[in-house]
């Protein structure tokens, strides 16, 4: 994983999941007892009988502590106050406890139940109708073992093929990440040469967001520039309101786009999803028609 920050240019994962890794290499001299507690699911919490259901201690914080002082009777109306806070601070754990003693004790909040949730039959049903879901999305994917050439890399949800270029960053990735995390591990932990919070030089390896559409204009001023079909053109054409004078209501009588990206995307291919629900949108807006009675001749204008 480390390998793939560095490919993909994630450089905060990057540079500090190497602090966490080189934490639990020396995590027995650093803090004796704690890799014994780790073995023995120190890092979970189990808060009922139902087996195999322990929870990761963040998690169990925020389902907890943090949700009790999100709701009624929590931080909010007094956060300004400093003193007020202080208290509220120091004491929230036992309020916590309070309040769930409270919700045992008036059988809100079974903590006893010995079945998990999920062998409900109407969470079985919800499960089986999900799964036929995202079984259903893959089918409308492009199966990568029935194309008629198979020594080119195909995206799987728009079906069409990638450049060599792309190819190429895809399928190296794990590799230049780990000449990247060679690289750093050495300059910035080993020898020093390199100060750990220099910045981490990119990679900038292309992917399947490249394989947007694209043409080159030439203005004026002869200078050719590079026009790519984004999402973002609202965000681009508000910023631009608000330096210039544009009329939005004048902008937005024009397409934003030569295809709905809702539809298709910016080549016209169209997308990978479940068609029935527009279907389903169209007809839930329309009106219910009856048909009249007798011999009738339909136009559809």
């Amino acid at each position: 994983m480390c390998s793939l920050f560095f490919s993909y240019d994630h450089q905060n994962y990057a540079r500090y999941t190497m602090v966490y890794f080189l934490s639990l290499l020396n995590i027995s001299e650093t803090h004796p007892g704690a890799e014994e507690l780790l073995r023995h699911n120190g890092f979970s919490v189990k808060r009922s009988q139902i087996p195999m259901s322990r929870n990761a201690v963040d998690i169990t914080i925020e389902q907890t502590i943090n949700r009790h002082a999100k709701c009624h009777g929590g931080i909010i109306g007094f956060s300004r106050n400093y003193s007020a806070y202080h208290r509220w601070c120091t004491t929230r754990h036992s309020r916590a406890g309070y309040q769930q003693a409270t919700m045992e004790m008036a059988d809100m909040d079974n903590m006893e139940s010995t079945s998990h949730k999920g062998l409900k039959s109407s969470h079985i049903i919800n499960s089986e109708q999900d799964t036929c879901k995202v079984l259903a999305a893959f089918h409308n994917f492009v199966n990568p073992f029935v194309v008629e050439n198979k020594n080119v890399l195909y995206c799987l949800s728009s079906g069409a093929p990638v450049s060599d270029e792309i190819e190429h960053d895809l399928l190296q990735a794990d590799n230049i990440g780990k000449q990247a995390y060679d690289k750093f591990v050495t300059q910035r932990l080993v020898e020093g040469t390199v100060s750990f919070h220099h910045p981490i030089k990119k990679c900038k390896l292309k992917t399947f967001v490249q394989l947007a559409k694209s043409c080159k204009i030439s203005g004026q001023s002869k200078k050719t520039k590079e026009v790519k079909a984004e999402r973002n053109v609202f965000g681009q054409l508000v910023l631009l309101a608000m330096k210039h004078d544009i009329s939005m209501e004048r902008v937005f009588s024009f397409s934003l786009g030569s295809v709905p990206w809702a539809l298709a995307t910016a080549d016209g291919v169209p997308v990978k999803t479940d068609k029935a629900k527009l279907m389903h949108a169209l007809v839930g807006e329309s009106n219910t028609i009856e048909r009249p009675a007798g011999e009738t001749t339909y136009i559809v204008h």
